[in-house]
């Protein structure tokens, strides 16, 4: 599920807060509270540093409590997942399933901004 706004990113963590152990119908762990938190106050941080360039985010939960955030743009997507303490970032060259996966350190915001920057202009 997309979102575009801090409100709608807030309600949809929100609910993810709900899901119970085994949500995916196997034997997923819950969203972590620190990773819901963590995940709620990096895109509020982020999407004022994107502005106008801001595409919609699908947010989902890992296997493990993290919390899954990514961005399509032309056939390229920007995932990011967030565990309440770290964010690792990847790069996806395409949608075939033998595409290029590269990993892509976030340790700012200025690198997100950067891997954003590579998402919107490798499909330009």
């Amino acid at each position: 599920m997309t979102h575009k706004t801090t409100a709608d990113i807030h309600a949809w963590l929100e609910h993810m807060s709900t899901w119970p152990e085994g949500w995916n119908g196997y034997n997923a762990l819950p969203p972590k509270a620190e990773a819901l938190a963590h995940t709620e106050r990096w895109l509020n941080e982020i999407i004022p540093l994107l502005g106008e360039r801001w595409l919609p985010v699908n947010i989902t939960a890992g296997g493990q409590g993290d919390v899954a955030c990514s961005w399509s743009y032309g056939v390229y997507t920007l995932e990011a997942i967030l565990d309440g303490l770290t964010i690792d970032c990847m790069k996806v060259w395409g949608r075939d399933v033998n595409c290029l996966i590269t990993d892509a350190g976030v340790e700012t915001h200025e690198d997100f901004v950067l891997l954003w920057n590579w998402l919107l202009e490798e499909n330009a």
